[in-house]
């Protein structure tokens, strides 16, 4: 559907500022939820043995962490000092 100016169906405050989206809050309410279980979540965890632990493990990280992607750099069109920099921040 093509914006039509002056549509009184548009929201041109649009969303108030400092206001959070569903997404955070249900990120938020698992992190509490988690955080209101921590021992019964702890003896759970301590119950389960190798591959199993981990894979809980990882599946609760994904809640409260935020996922890193990797980055491509074409470093052909750096200079010598920008390539030099990267590295020094890497190490």
């Amino acid at each position: 559907m093509p914006f039509i100016k002056n549509d009184p169906n548009i929201n041109v405050l649009g969303r108030p500022k400092g206001s959070k989206n569903k997404l955070y809050a249900t990120r938020r309410y698992i992190f509490n939820l988690l955080e209101d279980n921590r021992d019964k979540l702890i003896n759970e965890l301590k119950s389960l043995k190798g591959e199993k632990f981990v894979n809980y493990y990882i599946k609760l990280m994904e809640y409260v962490m935020a996922k890193r992607h990797n980055q491509i750099i074409d470093i052909k069109k750096l200079s010598n000092k920008e390539i030099n920099e990267l590295l020094d921040q890497i190490n």
